[in-house]
């Protein structure tokens, strides 16, 4: 049943964690980190997150989030960071509570984690009478931002799939500000569902050796998953989206106004990808 194979992907996934890890306590030790760098590491500060990353094996640095200089590994290390999020599709529907949901969801959430960063979360599942097609390229379109580069179509782990992907360095505006922003997004297309189903998945990176990131600059690290399924009438989507801004001021208190912010937010970007999806409809229909 399907939640058998999910549990069976979860057991899979679990051993692989702790699996790198080992591997990844292994390679602390040989670099001889001292406490107080790691205990640095763990607060994720720019400086310290960064320095985390400079593992010496160039074509496993895609593990933890970096992207290298080098063209042998660069592209292929793409696809792999946005690929392994989407083989976790079904535990964050699952996480996010719209697994098997057929009513409207919409929730805005905010939470801090064990190293005081705050998260800002958005769940949606929602049914509108528009074809699946149009729904699909609004969203695309959406994603992409203004500044994005092609990514070529050679993913060895889909190779059953028809994907497209790119990779964009345009800002997030969010009500906390604008952050920079280095992801990856890509849409996989089972070829025997592609009139029915279609997915989306963008996960950005914590280092770029090409692009790097300002340092004086705050960023986004950010993780956002999307299905869309239907049909030339309706369709039905549901987005998991979740975002960890690197520098936010520890004195402000997650009120109500956050709530109500962050709605009014993600409200304006809603209606925002509803007027894509409906200008195409229109102009087909007239």
């Amino acid at each position: 049943s399907k939640w058998q194979k999910l549990a069976v992907n979860e057991a899979k996934r679990k051993s692989q964690a702790i699996a790198e890890n080992n591997q990844l306590k292994s390679l602390v030790r040989e670099k001889e980190i001292t406490a107080k760098a790691l205990s640095g590491i763990l607060q994720k500060t720019w400086q310290q997150s960064k320095a985390m990353m400079y593992v010496n094996n160039t074509k496993d640095k895609w593990k933890q989030l970096v992207l290298v200089k080098d063209p042998n590994f660069r592209e292929l290390a793409m696809h792999q960071i946005v690929d392994r999020e989407f083989e976790k599709i079904d535990s964050a529907f699952v996480e996010a509570g719209i697994m098997d949901v057929d009513c409207d969801v919409r929730k805005y959430l905010t939470k801090t984690l064990q190293n005081d960063t705050i998260e800002f979360t958005t769940i949606v599942n929602s049914n509108k009478k528009l074809p699946l097609q149009l729904v699909i390229q609004a969203a695309w379109k959406m994603v992409q931002g203004d500044i994005s580069i092609d990514i070529e179509n050679h993913a060895p782990s889909q190779k059953h799939l028809v994907t497209e992907a790119f990779y964009t360095t345009s800002p997030l505006n969010h009500p906390l500000g604008q952050f920079q922003r280095r992801v990856i997004c890509k849409k996989y297309v089972h070829p025997a569902e592609q009139d029915k189903r279609c997915i989306i998945v963008c996960r950005s990176v914590v280092d770029d050796e090409v692009y790097p990131y300002e340092e004086n600059m705050p960023y986004a690290n950010e993780i956002f998953w999307l299905l869309l399924e239907g049909n030339n009438t309706l369709t039905n989507f549901k987005l998991y989206h979740k975002v960890q801004p690197s520098v936010y001021n520890p004195e402000i208190t997650m009120s109500s106004l956050w709530c109500t912010r962050m709605k009014e937010h993600f409200e304006s970007l809603r209606q925002n990808f509803i007027r894509h999806t409906t200008q195409p409809h229109t102009a087909i229909a007239s």
